[in-house]
């Protein structure tokens, strides 16, 4: 668990100090596309208790595609991801609502000519996150609710693999519109149980985002 925990922090730090080390000599060479993004979709946790369901998710951040060639680039994201998933039964509900900061980085194939003004894609790489805070909210059929703040019940880190597709709309010769749906697969157990089973973090969200070109 302690080799997972030092990649983890090791590939998070490796993604922060990529977008923080686009220089200026580096902006004059390709392009750099730059912008605020957000999405919506759903999360859960592999090997569900029984009971467990998929919850809504959502996360917002900063996006980073980098271009050197017509077709491949690479990127990421730095970004706030609320995960977790809910457990229902017939008179019961409770919701393990995790906030991540996570990292994910990416290689992009962009298919099309640079000057058409959609450009579909598609993007693989690593993720990596640290949890910020963590609440559980639970209830019954007579809507009695109790939230517990600051709960321990996920791990303080996570790494796993992101992919997915996309479609991008040339909005001006500097301003890109993306379109996404994007795919988590957790390779680490995400919940800190007494059981100890394999239990890791799975999204699906849906996103959108204003790229700038920053030459």
């Amino acid at each position: 668990m302690k080799k997972i925990r030092l990649l983890s922090i090791g590939l998070m730090l490796s993604a922060v100090t990529s977008f923080a080390q686009t220089t200026v000599a580096d902006l004059k060479t390709g392009y750099t596309f730059l912008g605020p993004v957000a999405g919506i979709g759903s999360s859960w946790i592999g090997y569900m208790p029984v009971g467990g369901i998929a919850k809504t998710s959502g996360y917002a951040g900063v996006s980073l595609i980098k271009l050197n060639n017509p077709h491949w680039g690479w990127g990421g994201q730095i970004r706030l991801s609320s995960e977790g998933y809910k457990i229902e039964s017939f008179s019961n509900a409770q919701v393990f609502r995790p906030l991540y900061l996570r990292v994910p980085a990416r290689a992009y194939y962009f298919f099309g000519r640079r000057s058409d003004w959609l450009r579909p894609n598609i993007y693989l790489g690593p993720s990596a996150a640290v949890k910020l805070s963590e609440y559980n909210v639970a209830g019954n059929i007579y809507q009695d609710y109790y939230v517990v703040h600051n709960s321990s019940y996920f791990r303080t880190l996570d790494i796993g693999v992101n992919g997915g597709v996309g479609l991008d709309f040339r909005l001006s010769h500097k301003t890109w519109l993306n379109l996404d749906l994007d795919y988590y697969h957790g390779l680490v157990d995400a919940v800190d149980d007494a059981s100890n089973e394999y239990n890791p973090n799975r999204t699906l969200n849906f996103s959108l985002s204003v790229l700038f070109n920053l030459r």
